[in-house]
This record gives C-alpha cells, sequence and structure tokens, in this order.
C-alpha cells in the first residue's frame, strides 16, 4: 500500500479511538441524582491539637439504588475473571492436585465458571484428569455442558507435537525408511555480480 494511504487509514482509526474514549468518559449520573459532598469537620481534643476524622461522602438514595445493580453485576464479572484467572494460574502448574481443584470446578452453578474451567484444562493438557472429567459429563443433565466436556476431552486426549514426531519416527524407523539429513537449503537464486 501507498504511505499516504496508511496514513489518512490511521488517522481515521486514531479519530474513532479518540470519539470511543471521549463517549465512555461521560458522567454515568443523571442530572436529577445528587451526590454529597464530603465534609471534614475539626475537633479539639485535651491537648489542644486538631484532629480531623476521615471524610464522609453522603449519596442520595436513588444513586445507591443505581450503584448496586451495576455493582452486582461488575461482582459477578469480577468474581468470573478472578476465577479465570485462577484457574489459569493452576493450569500451568504442573501439579495433577492443581488440575484436580480445576475439575472441582465444574460443579460449579455458574456457566461461565464451568466454561473458564474447561478452557484451562484444555490449557493443562493434563490427561490425568480425563476419567474425572467424565465423571462430570456422566452427571450433568445440561446437553451442551456434557458435548463441551467430551470435547475437551477429545482435546486432552490429541498426541503433542513432539509424541506425534515420535510415533512418526518410529513408524518409519519399524517401515526400515531412514530419515533425510536436514540440511539447510538456500532459495535464493544465484546472484552473480
Amino acid at each position: 500500500m501507498r504511505p499516504k494511504i496508511i496514513l489518512v487509514i490511521l488517522l481515521i482509526a486514531a479519530g474513532v479511538v479518540a470519539i470511543a474514549a471521549l463517549l465512555s468518559k461521560t458522567s454515568k449520573i443523571s442530572p436529577n441524582q445528587t451526590i454529597g459532598i464530603p465534609t471534614i469537620t475539626a475537633v479539639t481534643s485535651t491537648n489542644s491539637t486538631l484532629v480531623a476524622p476521615a471524610p464522609t461522602i453522603a449519596v442520595s438514595p436513588a444513586l445507591t439504588a443505581t450503584n448496586t445493580n451495576t455493582n452486582a453485576v461488575m461482582s459477578r464479572e469480577e468474581r468470573i475473571q478472578k476465577r479465570a484467572d485462577e484457574f489459569m494460574v493452576l493450569a500451568s502448574l504442573n501439579d495433577p492436585k492443581a488440575h484436580q481443584k480445576i475439575v472441582d470446578a465444574l460443579y460449579d452453578s455458574d456457566r461461565a465458571i464451568r466454561k473458564t474451567a474447561l478452557d484451562a484444562l484444555e490449557q493443562a493438557n493434563d490427561r490425568s484428569v480425563i476419567p474425572d472429567m467424565q465423571k462430570v459429563a456422566d452427571q450433568t443433565d445440561d446437553r451442551d455442558d456434557k458435548q463441551a466436556i467430551e470435547d475437551a476431552i477429545e482435546f486432552i486426549k490429541l498426541p503433542s507435537l513432539t509424541e506425534y514426531r515420535n510415533a512418526r519416527k518410529a513408524a518409519k524407523a519399524a517401515a526400515g525408511v531412514q530419515s533425510p539429513a536436514t540440511q539447510p537449503t538456500n532459495n535464493r537464486p544465484n546472484q552473480s555480480p
């Protein structure tokens, strides 16, 4: 592409990002809601030093009601994210006990938690948890969950690249085929000065 076209595209993209940033920073409080102003009051103690208590913020009941609903949604999302992070850390450990904790999360009542647990189990790629995963799949009544667990089991059963290469080498050796010597190839045309 020509540099001018790329520059125009980048400028347009920067403008879109700037507009999105401005729109996301708009106030979530409607004009009829009020927020109390923090107040600090000075109190004189017996030795004549000023002590200021922590500021307090008075919030109108209407604002509290709307924020409670938002916090409920955010706390669920935060909980899901926290569990997903926890599962990924456990999956990165080479410890079957840690992977078993992820399998235990497949019994969670929240479908999103179960999905993140399955993703982590696929990342862990620990075949020792397959029987426990199969038990969970057999016990669940939800057809979608059962299929997701069975798909994860099939993924975990897939051979790794190392296993595939070793099996291929063994098959070639059994067939009497020798591997060609690996030499670097030069695909560049000869250039004479």
